[in-house]
């Protein structure tokens, strides 16, 4: 009787064991899956970030070619107005500095919610190591 509960006992442990293996398969390859989506999604964001940059710098030098012929039209027409012009292109730019700062801002706010997933994936990998090597031990 004595053997037939050690050997359930034993049964049980391994019925156990194959199910903590199972799940901590199973997070795994979820762990892989979500590093995989985030080096995409980082890929993605950086070209995006690139791209948008780019288009940026491609439509500022439009802009400044554009106030450019503006400038001199406007220089040669009215002197008077030269130092209204300059501040409302001076607010031009301010603008445009706080719309790439707040675009800025909500990449940082993706990056910051990805890596929090990143790590709240990470503190689960680890408790499922915890749990595994408590069970070794």
């Amino acid at each position: 009787v004595q053997e037939r509960l050690h050997i359930d006992e034993l049964k049980r442990v391994e019925k156990q064991t194959n199910t903590l293996l199972k799940a901590w398969r199973t997070l795994n390859k979820n762990y892989r899956q979500l590093q995989e989506d985030y080096d995409k999604l980082n890929i993605r964001h950086n070209l995006t970030v690139q791209e948008h940059q780019e288009t940026l710098s491609q439509r500022a030098e439009e802009y400044r070619a554009a106030l450019e012929q503006a400038d001199q039209r406007w220089r040669n027409r009215y002197d008077d107005d030269k130092a209204a012009w300059a501040a409302e292109r001076e607010a031009l730019i301010t603008a445009n500095a706080q719309a790439l700062q707040k675009q800025a801002e909500e990449y940082q706010e993706a990056m910051d919610a990805l890596q929090a997933e990143l790590d709240q994936a990470n503190r689960r990998k680890q408790a499922m190591i915890d749990r595994i090597r408590g069970v070794e031990q």
